[in-house]
């Protein structure tokens, strides 16, 4: 599943946290791990910090659990499908007569974003959906997105979407193969929200990185824009603090703080 779909199944089974093993956008060898708290947050800087330090200060390499002190493991398959019910219940779309093009990057959203679109209707062509466990994101995905440009020319695709190998990010391209990035994204999908009076604190949030003409585009339409250290992490804890309920980067990470506690390419896909 999506590292995105962590904090649903955290909350679908009453856990005290979760772990997701992911790369995010990188290739496999720069595997890390992400932990969510029981609300469906990433651990702060410091917490994760207090936890290396704890880890590095173990000496004694023999100290293992053994026994009923391990804990156990259960094997729920079935909460995938119950993961597609919660993100087409959001956004209950119909889809029928659009094409959509999807760029897998051989990773989690290989077999979650098709099931997704086809349950609301959608004719697909589906890319770099083999994953292999080593060839995630290689030349494909979010950080490629001439790829997906490529693909919904050739494809004649009425919409194409590429995520990254953890499907927590995207990057789209319109039916004339223009690719869209995070900040067009946003824009598109906090203009809707301010037209529709549902943009609370007619706010957005993202990162000192973003473009000057998208902030100042933003501006000209009277939403203001509060900017933070790079990174989604200090984007949600700004989005928390100033009561926004969208926020992200550039590179295709958005958080829609109404309907989500994290980033996630599928949902954010449906909301545009």
């Amino acid at each position: 599943v999506p590292s995105s779909a962590i904090p649903f199944l955290i909350k679908k089974t009453s856990a005290s946290g979760g772990v997701m093993i992911s790369a995010s956008h990188n290739s496999s060898e720069y595997n890390g791990i992400k932990f969510f708290t029981d609300h469906g947050f990433k651990l702060e800087e410091e917490t994760e910090a207090e936890i290396e330090k704890e880890i590095d200060s173990i000496n004694d390499t023999s100290l293992r659990s053994s026994g009923k002190d391990i804990g156990r493991v259960s094997n729920r398959c079935d909460l995938v499908d119950s993961y597609i019910d919660f993100l087409t219940n959001l956004y209950p779309l119909n889809l029928r007569g659009l094409k959509i093009a999807i760029d897998c990057a051989n990773g989690v959203a290989s077999f979650i974003a098709p099931e997704v679109y086809k349950k609301l209707g959608a004719t697909l062509s589906v890319h770099s959906n083999e994953e292999s466990g080593e060839n995630i994101n290689y030349m494909c995905g979010s950080t490629f997105p001439e790829n997906i440009s490529n693909i919904v020319k050739k494809t004649k695709s009425d919409i194409g979407i590429a995520f990254d190998g953890d499907g927590d990010r995207l990057i789209v391209s319109d039916e004339k193969g223009n690719i869209l990035d995070g900040e067009f994204i946003m824009a598109i999908i906090v203009n809707f929200l301010k037209n529709e009076e549902k943009l609370k604190n007619n706010l957005l949030v993202t990162t000192v990185m973003a473009n000057l003409g998208f902030v100042q585009a933003l501006k000209n339409l009277g939403i203001k824009v509060i900017t933070t250290d790079v990174g989604d992490r200090f984007v949600l804890i700004e989005m928390l603090k100033r009561g926004s309920i969208i926020g992200g980067e550039q590179s295709g990470h958005i958080i829609l703080l109404d309907k989500y506690t994290t980033g996630d390419g599928i949902l954010t896909s449906l909301a545009l």
